[in-house]
């Protein structure tokens, strides 16, 4: 349940702080990965599952791009 939370608690920041910013042209995004197969996720699992954590670098360089893949103030999705 504490981790739903802490999951949701980003969700709603991001929102909130996109709201805030409104109109001052700064952009808010935020980014939900799915598993990621990290060194850490290895120490507790005894294996590495998941994507690789450059897919979740390429995807934060779409969100800092030109034309991100999603409104301001929105999460993107991806699924691991």
């Amino acid at each position: 349940m504490t981790y739903c939370a802490s999951k949701f608690a980003v969700v709603g920041f991001t929102e909130a702080l996109a709201q805030e910013l409104r109109g001052s042209g700064v952009q808010v995004y935020g980014l939900c990965p799915g598993r990621v197969a990290t060194d850490m996720q290895q120490q507790y699992s005894g294996r590495k599952i998941g994507m690789p954590p450059e897919r979740v670098a390429e995807a934060i360089l779409q969100l800092a791009g030109r034309c991100p893949p999603v409104a301001s103030g929105r999460c993107m999705p991806l699924p691991g």
